[in-house]
């Protein structure tokens, strides 16, 4: 009997002492707790947090948090919040849940918050809801007993109506819930969307369900590494007035991360099922790589030192020393053996599939021989293409149309849009060709492919080296004739070889003050450096002193080209050839021939003859004119 009645009495003690003891006990510890927290939630200048008036009390407290928001740095146009907090105190807790219903549960705190309106913001929120549900916001924090933090967040769903505006919105709900470690290092979540739907005469808009999930931690060099999720089913926007629509659907993004022995490695993958833009449609695409072996503590320093800068105002010398910094730490944070791979990239467009895959390597760093130290010298990459040809096409042909009306702005030619695309879409067939008699294109039914690779030093194209001998190639059928070209003479150089599109002006568009009035000069005899033979010429135009006299190479060397087709700076006459009319174009091609600065070269007249019998140009030259209905045609041959 003596035993049960102790017993009782012991069981009695305790829970008065929990009861009633424990509660102001708990308030003690939940608000260093909750003062902590706070403190390191307002590290970022761009939001700060402030605990005020906290009241502390037997079994409850309370306390307000001012939440002061601001967009930029160094601007003034601040955002201020004010959460009521009613904290009760632990170790045992009862939560009112949002069905009525109680739950029981153990922890050092329970904090539910509110926001706090002013009169002024009341005010507003009234009159906008005022035929409408006003939305409510619910938030309980729990903060356990081992002093982790569990935060439930809702917005339950609600209906807005604005009668004037004619706009109906319906608000699904938002539920959000998640727990941040005492350490404050570790954190995971977890958001539920359940999507929004609104009506009015300028946009209709409907949102599906949309999920995240989280779960990272803080490694020892500060970044912080985990996974990560996003859904999101279907969204669709509808713009009224314009007819324009956006519709996405099947979205999804997942992205890790980890570290181990110092290094970072992430992966990303990114896919979607559908995706509408102005009645045209997009997808499936899907897209998936992978980021192994950078240094963790040098990306770390990167990172804070972009975390600093962020933080501050913008000033260029500022902007410089970053850049400056960035460039230094880039070889560093490869020196690990750095790899970059895409495994998969698939886009379905209107005009086919497009894949990919590469993948770029960077070798460890040699101790012994820091001549192999430079990150080009520890490159190893690949890669493979294939896009369908209508879409390659169609991207070189608005390239070159937008870089034609450039050029075309503020000049008195006459083009149409209709003449610059058809202009454009000539050139673009002739890049493309270059691109094909080059080895860079490979056609395979309707598609075009390229693979490529890069290893110490050396590129590869398709299997084929991209050195000099390659490059200087010239494609086949790619030579634009303009006007009367000169006759062939022994020794002379070969007409001018086909280059890039993008590299040559607007015909009828001078890039430098052109004389156009002939003048007369007296008969002179020259001679090429390559025969020997001198050439008698008869009165003729004088050179245009406009242009300055360029470098040439000797007659009969071809002019060297890149392998993209390109013909290099130092060796282009672009900038003084005649830039209308087939007179003009004629006498580039003879100055081209006779191995002489086509900018500078005397124009033949008829009956010029050279000694050795062959005969020349008959071409005069003559003004030209710069209609809208040549221009077409100049402006393709000359863009080739």
């Amino acid at each position: 009997m003596r035993k049960g009645i102790a017993v009782v009495f012991t069981v009695v003690v305790v829970l008065v002492v929990v009861g009633l003891v424990a509660p102001l006990g708990m308030g003690f510890i939940a608000k260093g707790r909750v003062a902590s927290l706070v403190q390191r939630l307002s590290t970022s200048p761009n939001v700060q947090l402030s605990l005020e008036d906290y009241h502390r009390g037997w079994f409850s407290s309370t306390a307000k948090v001012t939440i002061k928001i601001s967009p930029l740095v160094g601007q003034n146009n601040n955002y201020q919040f004010v959460l009521d907090a009613a904290i009760k105190h632990g170790p045992i807790l009862v939560e009112s849940m949002a069905n009525g219903k109680h739950s029981i549960r153990l922890g050092q705190a329970l904090i539910n918050t509110n926001i706090q309106m002013t009169p002024e913001q009341q005010a507003i929120m009234d009159k906008f809801f005022d035929k409408s549900t006003k939305p409510n916001v619910v938030m309980h924090t729990l903060i356990t007993l081992t002093g982790a933090v569990n935060t439930i967040l809702g917005v339950p769903e609600f209906n807005f109506t604005n009668p004037a505006l004619q706009t109906n919105v319906e608000w699904k709900g938002l539920n959000a819930e998640w727990s941040v470690a005492r350490s404050l290092k570790k954190i995971s979540g977890h958001v539920e969307f359940g999507g929004l739907t609104m009506s009015s005469p300028v946009m209709d808009l409907m949102s599906g369900t949309a999920t995240v999930e989280y779960k990272e931690h803080q490694a020892e060099d500060g970044l912080w590494v985990g996974s990560g999720s996003f859904d999101f089913p279907r969204l669709m926007i509808k713009q009224n007035k314009e007819g324009n629509q956006f519709e996405l659907t099947g979205a999804r993004l997942s992205s890790e991360s980890s570290e181990t022995n110092n290094l970072i490695s992430s992966s990303v993958d990114i896919q979607f099922n559908k995706l509408v833009v102005n009645q045209t449609t997009y997808g499936p695409a899907e897209y998936s790589s992978t980021l192994k072996n950078l240094d963790a503590r040098v990306l770390a320093k990167i990172t804070d030192q972009i975390r600093q800068f962020s933080h501050k105002e913008s000033d260029p010398s500022q902007k410089q020393v970053m850049l400056m910094f960035l460039a230094s730490q880039a070889p560093e944070l490869l020196d690990k053996g750095a790899e970059f791979e895409i495994k998969k990239l698939n886009f379905t467009m209107p005009e086919g599939a497009m894949s990919a895959d590469a993948t770029v390597k960077f070798s460890k760093t040699d101790a012994q021989n820091a001549a192999k130290n430079s990150p080009w010298q520890r490159l190893d990459a690949a890669a493979h293409l294939q896009a369908p040809t209508d879409l390659v096409k169609k991207w070189l042909t608005q390239m070159y149309a937008a870089k034609y009306r450039q050029q075309l702005l503020g000049q008195s030619v006459a083009m149409t849009p209709e003449q610059i695309n058809q202009a454009a879409e000539q050139a673009a067939d002739k890049q493309i060709q270059v691109w094909i008699d080059k080895g860079i294109f490979v056609t395979e039914k309707n598609n075009y492919k390229m693979a490529v690779s890069y290893n110490a030093g050396q590129l590869l194209v398709n299997g084929k080296s991209m050195s000099n001998s390659t490059a200087e190639t010239t494609p086949t059928g790619a030579q634009p004739q303009v006007g009367t070209s000169a006759a062939s003479q022994p020794g002379t150089a070969p007409a001018a070889t086909a280059t890039d599109a993008s590299q040559t002006a607007v015909p009828g568009v001078a890039t430098q003050p052109q004389a156009t009035t002939p003048a007369t000069t007296q008969s002179q005899t020259t001679t090429p450096a390559a025969t020997g033979t001198q050439t008698t010429t008869a009165p003729q135009a004088a050179p245009t002193p406009a242009a300055a006299p360029q470098q040439q190479a000797a007659p009969g060397t071809q002019q060297p080209q890149s392998w993209l087709g390109h013909q290099p700076a130092a060796n282009s006459n672009a900038g003084t050839q005649p830039s209308s009319g087939a007179a003009a174009a004629g006498q580039y091609q003879q100055g081209a021939a006779a191995g002489q600065n086509p900018a500078t070269a005397p124009a033949a007249t008829p009956g010029q003859a050279s000694e050795d019998g062959h005969a020349a140009n008959t071409t005069t030259a003559a003004p030209s004119t710069s209609s809208a209905e040549n221009n077409v045609g100049l402006l393709s041959s000359m863009a080739g």
